[in-house]
């Protein structure tokens, strides 16, 4: 059995961090507010435990609090309008991003293998629900083969065994007509002609 290297393992680990700190980049942020709030909040109480004689240490300090303050709530604010903005935008971007990796994968540029990567890479940065709530099921019986990895998928199953996509999107219509063209070019193009 091969041993993983410590260093790989070690990038793998960055990687994950670093994504889900990316994916939930407006809770690192707004987390990181609060903190400056609580901080903003302790300096100021601790700021009137100072004696009067003491003016310009208690206005310095009142001072730092109100900078601390100041720079939560701007974060705070800032923090929740990007995530407002970001969800409906993730939405958006969710469809064309699977149909780029799909017309990637037909025309051959990348591989299945890829195909199956980028998607659970998007999915994972694009959060499961934006790309759900993007996507159409199609109204007939559900496809049995899943149109962004080219691999059978169990209809039973709620998910894609090979790219863990869930039904709505290998069941979705303008997707699955797309898979199926290309399926019926390929077929086409095997059969010689007479």
């Amino acid at each position: 059995m091969t041993k993983v290297p410590s260093n790989l393992k070690k990038q793998s680990a960055y990687l994950t961090v670093g994504l889900w700190l990316l994916r939930h980049l407006w809770l690192t942020t707004a987390l990181v507010a609060l903190t400056m709030l609580v901080l903003g909040f302790t300096v100021l109480w601790y700021s009137r435990s100072i004696a009067s004689q003491h003016s310009f240490r208690k206005d310095f300090l009142v001072n730092v609090a109100a900078g601390f303050l100041e720079i939560s709530i701007g974060t705070l604010v800032a923090a929740g309008l990007t995530w407002v903005v970001t969800q409906s935008k993730f939405q958006e971007i969710a469809r064309p991003a699977l149909d780029l990796i799909q017309s990637l994968r037909l025309g051959g540029t990348i591989k299945k293998e890829t195909a199956r990567k980028s998607v659970v890479f998007a999915v994972a940065l694009l959060s499961e629900n934006n790309v759900s709530k993007s996507l159409k099921p199609g109204d007939g019986e559900l496809n049995g083969r899943c149109p962004i990895c080219a691999l059978p998928a169990n209809p039973e199953m709620e998910r894609c065994f090979h790219c863990h996509l869930p039904q709505t999107v290998w069941n979705d219509a303008q997707l699955v007509a797309v898979d199926e063209k290309d399926e019926t070019m390929k077929i086409k193009q095997e059969i010689p002609s007479t």
